[in-house]
């Protein structure tokens, strides 16, 4: 996936990659992963 983003936009790439290193515990994934489905919201159609 890093790779991909990385081929796109390469700063992109590398601060997606940065990011998920920094994420040292599951936890810490698994916090990101729930504010993500909080915030999010289902849109409506075209």
């Amino acid at each position: 996936m890093i790779e991909n983003l990385t081929q796109a936009d390469e700063e992109y790439g590398r601060r997606v990659k940065e990011g998920l290193e920094k994420m040292n515990t599951n936890n810490e994934k698994e916090e990101a992963v729930h504010d993500a489905q909080e915030l999010g919201h289902v849109s409506d159609p075209y």
